[in-house]
């Protein structure tokens, strides 16, 4: 059985870990790219309901954003830090207290931040039985946001012993917009063999800890959405109609939003979907913590029909509304005969064409 925990909509920044950093080790000065600010300072603006804006290019040295993201690299890195990250490098994989051990101990840690609504930063562990320093350039850091655990399946060839599969999902720098992005590993294997896998083909890593400091909202953690009205402002045909959907949400982060008709995402909008961001996605970004969001021109069809918006891919924080889009009349598009004495037909200028529902166009004398 899979369990799905707190997932937000955490959005790094959309340029990639293409910087250099250079930090001192026993006199050697290997280089790091700017992974650990990029989540740093990612996480901050998180963390304080400041949201980023997609079309944020890499900053040039000299500005303020390049001199952040620097300052909060050189004190997320302290000399102690880095022999920290030394030590688990030299590991083995296997041994009492390896990599394997360990990352099973720091899972714990991490999994409760996320069961507490609050994501962290993990340092990935590239290479194991490595004692050379000029390889720690190669370590690597991320953001943990969500995690998903799961029994484990006997076809998969799990590793003996092993009691569950985990998921845990990051944001991570060197793929910069991708949403999809996670780590696997299992639990409680003999020897400790997690089988820890990043699931880009061309990611190594052995391990992971937890490497944060503690972070705090800049709001209170109550949530809540609201449906203000939805108001019909064209119709598109006899069997569509346009309207404009008017909703309120308070979040203690940046939440995220679906907009669902008769129970699926984005139904009937497959176009106006894309036009939000992420495009390649149903669940699409709040611009704040709190605020008012108007959908235009949401395609409805013209029956009775549910519209809802879900936050945070939560049924605890999903409401919905009917709505009554059928046509103002229902007619037949002609009569095939008029018995003698009928009086003149009735003609209403202010209803068009688009106002009338076409019962049948072809009917029988008897169903007239």
């Amino acid at each position: 059985m899979k369990t799905t925990y707190f997932r937000p909509s955490i959005h790094g920044w959309p340029f990639g870990n293409s910087w250099k950093y250079e930090f001192p080790f026993g006199g050697a000065t290997p280089e790091m790219g700017y992974c650990g600010g990029m989540c740093w300072t990612a996480l901050q603006r998180f963390y304080a309901g400041i949201p980023i804006d997609r079309g944020t290019p890499a900053p040039p040295q000299g500005t303020p954003l390049y001199a952040e993201i620097f300052t909060v690299q050189q004190n997320s890195l302290s000399k102690a830090k880095v022999e920290y990250i030394y030590v688990w490098q030299r590991s083995a994989d296997l041994d009492k207290d390896g990599l394997g051990d360990r990352t099973q101990k720091e899972w714990q840690k991490v999994k409760a931040c996320l069961d507490a609504s609050k994501p962290v930063t993990l340092t990935l562990i590239v290479h194991s039985n490595d004692i050379w320093p000029w390889d720690l350039s190669d370590n690597h850091r991320v953001v943990a946001y969500a995690y998903e655990v799961r029994s484990v399946d006997p076809a998969e060839g799990a590793p003996s012993g092993a009691d569950s599969h985990v998921t845990i999902y990051i944001y991570d720098p060197n793929y910069e917009n991708e949403d999809d992005v996670c780590l696997t590993f299992f639990t409680g294997a003999k020897r400790s063999k997690i089988r820890l896998r990043h699931n880009r083909p061309d990611e190594e890593v052995h391990g992971f800890f937890l490497d944060d400091i503690p972070r705090d909202w800049a709001f209170p953690a109550s949530t809540m959405v609201r449906i203000d009205k939805c108001e019909r402002t064209a119709i598109i045909d006899k069997t569509t109609a346009n309207y404009a959907l008017h909703f309120s949400w308070k979040c203690s982060f940046i939440p995220y939003f679906c907009i669902q008709v008769n129970d699926g995402d984005w139904a009937y909008n497959s176009g106006l979907n894309s036009t939000y961001e992420p495009t390649n996605l149903a669940n699409k970004q709040c611009h704040a913590t709190v605020g008012t969001f108007t959908i235009e021109n949401l395609v409805l069809p013209r029956a009775l029909c549910k519209v809802g918006v879900r936050l945070l891919d939560s049924n605890n924080y999903y409401l919905s509304m009917q709505v009554d889009a059928q046509p103002a009349i229902r007619c037949y598009p002609y009569v095939h005969t008029r018995a003698p004495g009928d009086g003149p037909q009735v003609c209403d200028t202010a209803i068009t064409n688009a106002d009338l529902f076409i019962k049948d166009p072809a009917p029988t004398q008897s169903a007239l």
